[in-house]
């Protein structure tokens, strides 16, 4: 993340949390606008006839604000809202791996992903986006049914 990081750099890890934490607002903010700035270079970069995947998107964060009942976000006004979404073909929700949690030595809770994961479908669908929920399942059949939904050949005989 673009701006955690020039945060270390210029006020070390103790300062950059200290930072973020009494500039909630701004932080998040100035986070919201290079997501959109990141997004809209990405699909300028690939064109139009090339598949782009997004961990997250800027629209998330509606999401987030309404899985927590805040607000949403400044920065997402409704015509960075409609931009976001002119960029999006395709949502693919994929709840938390619990074998990722293990691995991690993380204890599964898994009440705040799996609302979290309700919350993104539910405002992406209501955007108009083609949502598509992945199942649970292994990381390759995962990794499949994902590409399927793209459209793209899957990987099934990988090693």
């Amino acid at each position: 993340m673009q701006a955690e990081e020039m945060l270390q750099k210029v006020a070390g890890s103790e300062g950059q949390r200290a930072w973020r934490a009494q500039n909630a607002a701004a932080f998040g903010d100035l986070v919201g606008r290079i997501a959109i700035s990141q997004e809209e270079e990405a699909t300028a970069r690939a064109g139009t006839d090339a598949v782009v995947l997004f961990d997250r998107t800027v629209l998330d964060s509606l999401g987030d604000s309404l899985e927590r009942g805040d607000p949403p976000p400044g920065y997402l006004t409704v015509e960075a809202a409609a931009q976001a979404v002119s960029r999006i073909d395709h949502v693919l929700v994929l709840d938390d791996l619990e074998e990722r949690k293990q691995e991690a030595g993380r204890k599964a809770e898994p009440k705040a992903p799996v609302a979290m994961s309700a919350a993104l479908e539910e405002v992406y669908n209501k955007l108009g986006c083609h949502v598509t929920r992945i199942a649970k399942g292994t990381v390759e059949e995962r990794v499949d049914a994902a590409l399927n939904a793209c459209g793209l050949a899957a990987c099934s005989g990988r090693n």
